[in-house]
């Protein structure tokens, strides 16, 4: 099992290339009727639940030798997942666990401004920011989704940030808060 003190190829390649939280994710999805980058008119024709896009840049599975600097510029969420006749669109992070990184928090704000811009231009269509959390992924495979209201609710009532003890790309300290997620 990997830990802090390994590098971060050690965390994120070989024996710990699979990211158990995104693998329950994807079970959930598949479980649930939605099929990977399915079309609007293949949902409907097929009468699927929906369909869904792996898009975010992951260190696990389409490694990026620079992805700690590349993460820094790009603003996506892990999954985007449109049910079939749904007036929403839900911009997804995936989490194992409820160490909510700040920078993690920092991100799901940048989304949801930018969703309530595009929001407010969109009568048909809406688009929500949140987080599936899978506890314990290796043994779990039960996710909730929680919606970005919430999350930035239980983020301010917060007082205590915590520190993880490895460092950040640049040397400093990673803050998180323990959130009050269960299932």
């Amino acid at each position: 099992m990997a830990n802090y003190e390994d590098s971060f190829e050690e965390r994120n390649l070989g024996d710990n290339a699979i990211d158990q939280a995104d693998f329950r994710m994807q079970q959930h999805l598949k479980a649930n009727g939605y099929v990977k980058n399915a079309t609007e008119k293949q949902v409907k024709e097929h009468n699927l639940a929906g369909s869904y896009s792996k898009i975010g840049v992951d260190p696990k599975d389409g490694f990026v030798p620079t992805f700690w600097l590349v993460s820094k510029v790009l603003i996506l969420p892990d999954y985007i997942v449109h049910p079939r006749d749904s007036y929403k669109t839900y911009l997804c992070e995936v989490k194992g666990t409820n160490k909510f990184k700040q920078e993690d928090f920092a991100k799901l704000l940048e989304m949801q401004e930018r969703c309530e811009v595009a929001n407010d231009k969109s009568s048909s269509h809406q688009l929500e920011v949140g987080v599936y959390y899978f506890p314990n992924p290796s043994t779990n495979k039960i996710g909730k989704y929680i919606p970005y209201l919430t999350i930035e609710k239980q983020w301010n009532d917060i007082d205590e940030y915590k520190e993880f003890p490895e460092k950040d790309w640049t040397g400093k300290t990673k803050y998180y808060k323990e959130m009050p997620w269960s299932i």
